[in-house]
């Protein structure tokens, strides 16, 4: 015994060596290769970071400028409408400051003709000339208004009147002018852009060779070669040192507003790693088991190993054992495939996991881009309104101030200057007076739901001022704004209209397809936006889908709802989809699968190809021996004995492990120490599946799961339910966790009720039955609806089916039920042997409909299942050969019994399918014409019915042979002969070798079958 486990732990070290040392080599392979990959994905999303970065730029300097021609536009139409003023050349200080306090401005000139200053508001004629008054006069004279920005950072603005006097106002833009500078530096462009999760970009100025941009702000304006080193060459991509850390960048040029810069983007290493280290983590405890399991099975292997095997011999003592590679071979291959199957699962659940959470992170930033772009589009429109508002009341004091601008021809010139598309006088009854435009006789509507209902407010003196949101025209659909104020000369209201382009044009930089199209999204997706109202795009990669239904890309209506994940087929295209609802815009991220896991099968190749190595490496290690006896030590021949797990053989020569038929409803699992390798392998995986998912199930409920986004992500069940990996998981997570915690509860009912009355185990039986049915069909049922199947509707609908399966299919149903039952009750089972109306064969196949059963002579009978009772299974560790043999009344019973016990023994060495025995038992019968003994022999069930055929014959020739006469089956008259009669010492041996025999099946009343 002493060798034996010597040698077992010698073989599990050598595994345990090769084992630790493929692992290792697996390790350094997969991270080399993940970490190529996880380059290859950074590299691309860098890629995208750069082009936003770039087009950021680009479009912000214009967002600029376009910012500061409205900024200008509105100054020069203020300006304008103060030259306007009546009695302008002659007007003295107090009108000017009237003027400055109603129109905005800051600073007001009057000059004369030659430019020199009659009247200053807030300013002084040395100021204006070292302006450049001679330059504003040039651009007044050329009838235009041009800027001109002077050193204090004041923008004026002049406006010229047919006596050739002018008007100079200027407006502190300071703060305006802060703005653009803000909005032209590439810190405004880049500050937002993050690549990964603590990534950023870094602006080199390429003229100065400095920083022009870095998050953190302590390198910006610093050298930029001493910085970032090599990672100024354009088009260079690799690792850097940034900042005290290892850095991963990718750079590209970039141009905006008359500078050239060099982006880079910059991720952290660490971050890197970071993404791989769970696919990496993942797959290396998923090889560990696997290799463990393998090592663990070799090692059970060995005490279980037969005697009889087969070895090739190397060299020397070295040789192979063909019967444990055998063995080997198949484990292997399945923990291999097991392997491969399992780092397959896991890293399409951690790349998925990882999407989720980038996903999410882009939403939530998008999100709080709509944010900010909302506030700035009402910013916008209240600057718009503010400006046309007070516009509308400068115009209605002018007129005041100078009745003879209410000429129509005049009134369309001032128009022009003050720079308004019309301008129309109402009196108090909603009729126009005047207007520069085309319809004469128009008047206000007093039907609620027309465009110009609302301005009878201003015209009944209920509100100043009515900044009316831009609308088609009701007389020519043409896009217009109306903005009305109070007349100061009469009652009424001014009224004046505007094409609102300009705020069309500007709004533009804050519409959601605007908004969107500067955020990229990594890995290959897009970003969707969808009026959940009408289901329309409002925003799609590709212009042309805008406006058209989503539902018809792909977009289904559960899709289309907030906080949205699941796989959509978009185009074509399967893809992740999550979604979130922004206001009344649904934002959508969709990432193609197929970019997504684009790493998984270059993964499971390296993991397969490197793991089929690993294995092939320790199956050679554990078939390595080095001689015979040595290889034989291992373990002993597994004998039967009295274990309940036993070895049958099917009618094609497969041998397989099984259980008695009687044994298996005794509801007391065989002991670990009867189990073969496999078997035991089995319970071990059995417990630590039970045991993690009870654990599981703690940590569940005592919230420590929260801690793992993934799993807490599955168990929240915010994913849709259809087929996925997410609905997969939580199903195999379930599952096992009910069928665990029920199959303890059973354990506790049985055990209980072994312990009590007849009558308790009788109802622990039936509430042991109860839980193991209701717990299947509460799993199936539960699980389903999380594979989108509608339960409720399933059940609704049972009732209806019963009736019409009833009328149409009522014997498949009744077939179909009855195999379930004999699958689930364990009545038989595939290798079986069975007696079904007299049909004695081995059970071949267990159907949806019938059962197939093959005899001993190849006959196959096909029974309907819902037609099988009175079932023999006879499938048991050993049955019993019978022979019931026949002695004349004249012999003597104590003789023959003497003659049995010397011949019996010898029986065995002629035949040897008996496994124990052969036994008397005794009379059998008092028949007719003879005294009937039975002899019977414990053998399997397989060898039965030829054994009893040999055992007839042994018994025939041992009679034969001891002059034991056996009665003709005939009735006869005859003087009996005389017979001898038993010896003292032959009635001493019989009287106890019957007792003997009685004791050797005690218990055990055997019948001929």
């Amino acid at each position: 015994m002493k060798q034996k486990n010597a040698c077992g732990w010698g073989k599990a070290l050598r595994l345990s060596a090769v084992a630790v040392a493929g692992l290792c080599l697996l390790f350094a392979f997969l991270s080399m290769v993940q970490s190529r990959v996880a380059m290859e994905r950074q590299r691309s999303n860098s890629e995208t970071k750069l082009r936003l970065a770039a087009q950021r730029l680009a479009e912000n300097a214009a967002d600029a400028d376009a910012d500061w021609a409205i900024y200008d536009g509105f100054l020069a139409a203020k300006v304008d409408t103060v030259a306007w003023l009546p009695d302008t050349a002659d007007a003295g200080e107090d009108l000017l400051e009237d003027a400055a306090a109603q129109w905005g401005l800051c600073t007001v000139y009057l000059t004369d003709s030659e430019g020199n200053v009659k009247t200053a508001v807030n300013g002084s004629a040395s100021t204006l000339e070292a302006a450049g008054l001679g330059r504003l006069v040039a651009y007044a004279q050329g009838r235009d208004t041009h800027p001109y920005v002077t050193e204090n950072g004041i923008c004026h603005y002049l406006s010229v009147r047919a006596d050739g006097s002018y008007v100079v106002g200027g407006i502190d833009s300071a703060a305006m002018i802060a703005a653009q500078d803000e909005r032209f530096t590439a810190a405004y462009s880049l500050k937002d852009i993050k690549v990964g999760n603590t990534g950023f970009i870094v602006a080199v100025d390429t003229a100065k060779g400095t920083i022009a941009y870095a998050p953190d702000g302590l390198t910006i304006g610093k050298d930029a070669a001493a910085e970032l080193g090599g990672a100024l060459v354009p088009g260079a991509s690799g690792y850097t040192t940034y900042g005290g850390e290892t850095m991963y960048f990718e750079n590209a040029e970039a141009h905006a507003d008359k500078t050239d810069y060099l982006l880079i983007a910059m991720i952290p290493k660490a971050e890197i790693t970071a993404l791989s280290r769970p696919v990496i983590v993942t797959v290396m405890v998923i090889s560990t088991l696997t290799v463990a399991a393998l090592i663990l099975y070799t090692v059970l292997l060995g005490r279980d190993e037969p005697a009889e095997a087969k070895y090739c011999r190397l060299s020397g003592k070295l040789c192979l054992d063909l019967t444990t590679g055998k063995r080997l071979r198949t484990v292997a291959a399945a923990a291999l495939a097991a392997l491969v199957i399992a780092a397959l699962y896991a890293n399409c659940l951690t790349n998925v996991s990882r999407q989720r959470i980038v996903s999410e992170n882009k939403l939530a930033e998008t999100a709080e881009v709509f944010a900010r772009n909302e506030q700035r589009t009402e910013a916008l429109k209240n600057t718009y309104a503010e400006e046309y508002g007070r516009r509308a009341q400068n115009i209605a004091k002018t007129l005041a101030l100078a009745p003879e601008l209410t000429d129509e021809n005049t009134l369309k010139t001032f128009a022009e200057k003050v720079r308004v598309d019309e301008i129309r006088l109402f009196d108090e009854r909603g009729k126009t007076v005047v207007t520069s435009g085309t319809y004469k006789d128009f008047t206000l509507s007093k039907n609620e739901e027309d465009q110009s209902y609302p301005f009878w407010q201003v015209v009944k003196g209920y509100r100043p001022v009515l900044v009316q949101q831009a609308m088609r025209n009701e007389t020519d659909d043409a896009l217009v704004q109306y903005i009305g104020a109070a007349r100061e000369d009469a009652p009424g209201m001014v009224q004046i209209a505007v094409q609102p382009e300009l705020l069309e044009s500007r709004l533009k930089s804050t519409a959601v397809a605007h908004v969107l199209h500067n955020v990229a999204v990594e890995n290959g997706g897009a970003l969707y936006a969808i009026d959940p109202a009408d289901g329309t795009f409002l925003f799609h990669p590709t212009e042309k889908q805008i406006g058209r239904d989503a539902g018809e890309y792909g977009f289904t209506p559960a899709a289309m709802k907030d906080d949205y994940i699941g796989w959509k087929r978009l185009n074509g295209v399967s893809s992740f989809v999550m979604t979130r609802l922004c206001g009344a815009t649904l934002l959508a991220i969709a990432v193609p699968t197929a970019v997504m896991m684009g790493t998984v099968l270059p993964v499971a190749a390296v993991i397969g190809i490197a793991g089929l190595a690993v294995f092939a490496l320790i199956v050679f290690t554990a078939m390595l021996t080095t001689t015979r006896e040595e290889a034989r030590a291992g373990g002993t021949p597994a004998a039967d004995g009295g274990a309940r797990f036993f070895t049958v053989t099917d009618s094609a020569g497969r041998t397989r492990k099984t259980v008695a038929a009687a044994e298996r409803w005794d509801g007391v699992p065989v002991a670990f120490s009867e189990l073969d390798a496999a078997g035991k392998l089995r319970r071990i995986f059995g417990w630590l599946v039970g045991g993690a998912a009870l654990l599981l199930l703690l940590l569940t409920v005592t919230g420590a799961t929260d801690r793992s986004p993934l799993i807490s992500f599955i168990l929240s069940k915010r994913w849709e339910k259809t087929p996925s990996l997410f609905s997969v998981t939580y199903v195999l997570i379930s599952a096992v966790q009910i069928l665990t915690v029920s199959g303890i509860l059973r354990r506790i009912i049985r055990a209980i009720t072994r312990m009590e009355n007849s009558r308790t185990e009788t109802i622990g039986r039936l509430v042991d039955s109860f839980l193991k049915y209701a717990t299947a069909i509460g799993v199936v049922f539960y699980c389903l609806q999380f594979f989108g199947v509608d339960t409720a509707t399933l059940l609704a609908g049972a009732g209806i089916l019963t009736l019409i399966v009833g009328l149409g299919a009522q014997q498949l149903v009744a077939d179909i039920m009855a195999g379930l039952f004999i699958v689930f009750e364990g009545e038989f089972r595939v290798g079986d042997i069975v007696t079904i109306d007299g049909w004695r064969g081995t059970v071949e196949e267990i159907g949806i409909r019938t059962t197939k059963i093959k005899s001993p002579g190849q006959d196959i009978k096909i029974v309907r299942n819902s037609a099988i009772s009175g079932v023999i299974n006879q499938t048991r560790r050993y049955s019993y050969a019978v022979a019931d043999c026949g002695i004349e009344y004249g012999e003597s019973l104590e003789r023959v019994e003497a003659v049995l016990k010397n011949e019996l023994p010898h029986i065995k060495e002629h035949l040897p399918a008996i496994v124990d025995g052969p036994f008397y038992k005794g009379v059998a019968e008092l028949g007719d014409s003879a005294v009937v003994v039975r002899i019977v022999a414990q053998c399997a069930e397989k060898d039965r019915v030829q054994l009893q055929r040999d055992l007839n014959r042994e018994i025939k020739l041992i009679f034969d042979r001891n002059n034991v006469g056996i009665p003709f089956p005939q009735i006869v008259v005859n003087t009996p002969t005389p017979r001898t009669q038993a010896t003292a010492d032959e009635k001493h041996a019989a009287a106890s070798f019957v007792a003997e025999q009685k004791e050797k099946l005690a218990g055990h009343d055997v019948e001929p079958n």
